[in-house]
Formats: structure tokens, sequence, C-alpha cells
């Protein structure tokens, strides 16, 4: 901590068990004679004889048709339609049935399919992120990232708590009640917020370390960060990190100065470490909790880091910066 305030450091698809396609063709079914094709029973010496046998039409009615067997075509289709052993062999067995049965047993699987068409739930819509919120989300996350007040930016609270806040507060933006009550439509904004966040962070650590260093590549292709001999002063590198997002309209204030100037000296602390913005965030916890919060004792320390950040990186005049908010301080 005291080297950060103090001392200036050069930077070095569900199965089918239904059968087949099928021939669900018959036997014909028996054929009724018309009443003017029934015997005449009052003509002379056939009255007897016409009394004594049943017409021909009850005959043919009551007489059985054995059924016709399908079996052999149905085995036919399930081996062109490349059925399993069980449900080639279902449809086999159907294609024995009788024709009524076969139709009772067609309408028991309607109804059974039927049934779980009423227990499935249709897979919930992914909900896409509006254009118009998608630009307020950028926005918004870029000055946030950028404020001077912001709390922490990796460990909690988080960022992205923020943001979302600020979603849930304007409707308008393209998160409506529906949108946002409904828990798969809400993670999908969510999981962007956050997102856009790491992005942005990076963006931002990039541009801190450009200022400070420049990459340079020996005879065997090796690339090492090297001291700048022109590092950016604390208002050209402010000036820099709000120009990677112009459109969010982030002016540079004294107190992102001294915000700016704490984030570069942990980056040259840490030597770009992987874990800089963890770094960053126990830095302003150390920072909070060594002076009860006092915003006073805080603003103090970060000048003396400003200050440190002119004789390492260039003296710059202040008088003409922005103030900015008095709350703009840790």
């Amino acid at each position: 901590m005291q080297a950060i305030f103090d001392v200036p450091s050069s930077p070095i698809p569900v199965p089918n068990n239904l059968p087949g396609p099928m021939d669900q063709s018959s036997p014909r079914p028996p054929e009724d004679f018309d009443d003017d094709e029934t015997p005449d029973i009052t003509d002379g010496t056939d009255q007897l004889s016409a009394l004594s046998s049943p017409p021909l039409h009850q005959a043919s009615y009551h007489q059985k048709h054995p059924s016709e067997d399908f079996s052999q075509l149905a085995g036919s289709l399930a081996k062109k339609h490349k059925l399993k052993d069980g449900p080639a062999s279902s449809l086999i067995d159907f294609a024995k049935l009788p024709l009524s049965q076969q139709n009772v047993y067609l309408f028991c699987e309607v109804m059974r399919i039927r049934q779980q068409q009423d227990t499935l739930h249709p897979p919930d819509i992914v909900f896409i992120i509006p254009k118009k919120l998608e630009a307020k989300i950028e926005i918004y996350i870029f000055r946030t990232l950028m404020s001077p007040s912001l709390a922490s930016y990796v460990q909690k609270p988080l960022p992205t708590d923020i943001v979302t806040a600020l979603i849930k507060k304007h409707p308008s933006w393209g998160v409506t009640p529906e949108v946002k009550d409904n828990k798969s439509s809400w993670d999908v904004v969510v999981k962007w917020v956050r997102e856009r966040l790491t992005d942005w962070c990076y963006d931002i650590k990039k541009v801190l370390s450009k200022s400070i260093w420049t990459t340079q590549t020996d005879d065997n292709g090796v690339a090492t960060l090297v001291n700048r001999t022109d590092p950016l002063d604390i208002i050209d590198l402010c000036t820099a990190l709000v120009g990677i997002f112009p459109g969010a309209q982030v002016p540079v204030t004294v107190p992102m100065l001294g915000r700016v100037a704490v984030l570069r000296q942990v980056l040259v602390n840490s030597k770009g470490a992987t874990k800089f913005w963890e770094k960053v965030d126990n830095t302003f916890v150390k920072l909070r909790s060594d002076h009860n919060n006092d915003k006073t004792a805080i603003s103090k320390l970060i000048g003396r880091a400003l200050k440190n950040d002119h004789k390492v990186y260039g003296e710059v005049d202040v008088t003409h910066v922005p103030a900015g908010d008095a709350d703009d301080v840790a």
C-alpha cells in the first residue's frame, strides 16, 4: 500500500413406439343382395324349397371369412424403414390382427400420444437482446467501469449488479416485466452483461499497459515488454481510456485522474499479472478499511498517488480539468 500511494515506481429428438407405415387394406365385407334379388317364395313348385332355406343374403351375412395375413408385407416395410427389432415385431403382430382389433389398437395409440402431448411443455424461447438494450448495456458498463467511485471491479459488490439494476429501472430499454420475471430470459441478459464487463475490463487494462510498456521482439522472435521512452502522462492516459468508447460520453475529471493513477501503479507493482483486477479491488478494500471509509482521508491518499504519477510519467496542469462529482473518490 505504501508503494502505491507514496513511492513512485518505474514501469517495468423422442423415440416413436408406433408401428410404422402399413397397408391397412382388409378383406371386403360380405355383399348384401338387393331386395329384388331375394328368391320369390310365391313361385309355384319352388315355394316349399324357398320356405325351407334362408334367404341368400341372410346366409351370406353369417358366413365367416378368414382374415388376410399381411405379416409378410409388414416385415418388408419394417426392413425398408429400418425399424429396430422391437417395433418391427410389433408391426408384424399388428398386421396379423383383424381389422376391428387394429382399429382399437390404433385408437389406443392415438389416445396415448395425446396424453403424452398434454404433459409436454414447449421449450422456452431464447430471449434475443434488442439492439436498443444492447447499446444501453455497452454505454452503462463503460460508464460504470470508468467511474472513480466504483467500489470494486471483479469482487462484490459487482459492477454487474449496478448495470442490471439500471436495466430493471428502465423497461423502455427492452426488458419488460415479463422478460424480467422469466428466469431463462433474464439469465440471457445477466450473462451478456457479465461477458461485456469482462471484455471492457480487458480493453481498459490493455490501454493502461500500453501507456507505459511496448512490445519488443528479439532475433529469435521472442516478444517481451519494455518500458516506453515516451509514456503517457495521466491526462493523455485518461483521454485514451475514454477514447475507447466515445459514444459513452465519459468526461475526464480530476477524480478520474486519481483513480487511473492508482490503477496504473497497481499494474506496475503487479508487473501486469493476470490477477490485476483482483489486486485493484484488494487495494481499495484495504484503503477504505484502513481509513474507516473516511472520504477525506481516502481522497488525500489518492491525491498523493496522482502526484507520484506526475513525477514518473510527466507533470500536467490539472487546473483546466473538471472537478467532477465530489462523491467520485473511491
